[in-house]
């Protein structure tokens, strides 16, 4: 049987880089996990090197990437006596990089191996930026959007945490406009409706059916 396209095509690309000496993004990530899982004495320095580890948008994180950091920080292989300490900040809502490899499961799987650790796991909740109208109406939006299909492991899910407003309502206008775009035209035409409207209102746009 033929081998696939795609995996031709990408055994061809494996090739060309090795020939020429250079590594593409996957090939520089997946080396230096490589390099400190397989050699003690490289994990060792970079364990004593670094004090804090911060890791910001860590929904983002793909598999080699969660390796390195379980690495870096002595959670699967650890020979020193104080490995860096690692914070963590993210939130699975907003996982949007799947079609790169990232994986909201990921970000599930390092929470636990914290606890588990005895660190701590913090849940921000509360909104200072938007006022208390705007807030409710995508927690209630939200709240319907976020059903997680069934079948699929716990991990893998995402359940909507609502938001706690904390800025009051200033103005008693409105806190969302609807505005719906006509079933015919394109996208053109959309957009020139879109930008029509008045600047600083905060509104949905939706197309009729």
């Amino acid at each position: 049987q033929d081998e696939p396209a795609a995996d031709h095509l990408l055994t061809r690309w494996r090739e060309t880089l090795d020939a020429q000496g250079r590594v593409d993004f996957d090939g520089l990530l997946g080396r230096a996990r490589d390099l400190l899982r397989d050699r003690a004495e490289v994990r060792r320095h970079y364990q004593r090197q670094f004090r804090y580890l911060h890791i910001d948008e860590f929904q983002d994180v793909d598999g080699v990437q969660a390796e390195l950091v379980c690495l870096l920080c002595g959670f699967e292989q650890n020979e020193v006596d104080h490995p860096p300490r690692l914070f963590v900040v993210g939130d699975p809502q907003q996982s949007i990089y799947r079609f790169r490899g990232a994986a909201v499961d990921q970000f599930v799987r390092m929470e636990q191996t914290i606890r588990n650790r005895q660190g701590l796991s913090l849940r921000l909740t509360r909104c200072f930026r938007s006022q208390a109208r705007l807030v409710g109406f995508f927690n209630h939006i939200f709240a319907q959007v976020f059903q997680p299909p069934e079948g699929l492991p716990e991990t893998g899910q995402i359940r909507y945490a609502p938001v706690e407003p904390v800025r009051p309502d200033e103005s008693p206008a409105p806190a969302v406009e609807c505005l719906f775009l006509p079933s015919e035209g394109g996208a053109q035409e959309a957009r020139a409706i879109v930008a029509d409207s008045t600047m600083g209102r905060n509104r949905v746009f939706m197309r009729t059916v």
